[in-house]
């Protein structure tokens, strides 16, 4: 009995959510080697403002992986749990993350160590990585050969 696996063999469910947020991390990702590669090509040669500034994509790029990450928790916390008023975690996560932006600026704007700009820069990739899920979500099925229902091989909708 092979309990509606393919081919007999039992295959581990995926979780939607830990495949969602490891497709969001993948955009950033992307989303941040487009960054550095700009940086690597705009900023002067033999400046010290390159490295700076690839130094602070990529530490942009490391708050907004936390920062997806502690919307993930935040989100799963407050629709498991049982309390009578859910929306209390999110919105106590929304400032935490907003602290945490706002101080990151401000002591990138306030330090020589690497520029405020750069630093919402690596920051700002969350937002095309978000918008980018999808297309990566539709790589990785393509690329492990399960096309999800209802999807032609393009990832248009057939059957209309």
């Amino acid at each position: 009995m092979d309990n509606g696996k393919r081919g007999g063999t039992m295959e581990k469910e995926q979780d939607p959510l830990k495949c969602t947020v490891r497709e969001v991390m993948a955009g950033i990702a992307v989303c941040g080697g487009v960054e550095l590669l700009i940086c690597l090509l705009v900023v002067g040669q033999g400046s010290d403002l390159k490295w700076k500034s690839m130094a602070g994509v990529v530490l942009g790029c490391l708050a907004a992986a936390g920062l997806f990450w502690h919307m993930k928790c935040t989100v799963k916390q407050a629709l498991g749990g049982r309390e009578a008023k859910p929306f209390i975690p999110v919105r106590a996560g929304y400032l935490i993350r907003l602290v945490a932006v706002a101080g990151l600026i401000l002591l990138a704007a306030f330090t020589d160590f690497v520029p405020a700009l750069a630093v919402l820069a690596g920051l700002l990739t969350l937002k095309p990585a978000v918008y980018l899920q999808p297309v990566i979500h539709r790589l990785l099925c393509r690329r492990q050969g399960n096309v999800p229902e209802g999807q032609g091989d393009d990832g248009s909708a057939s059957g209309t």
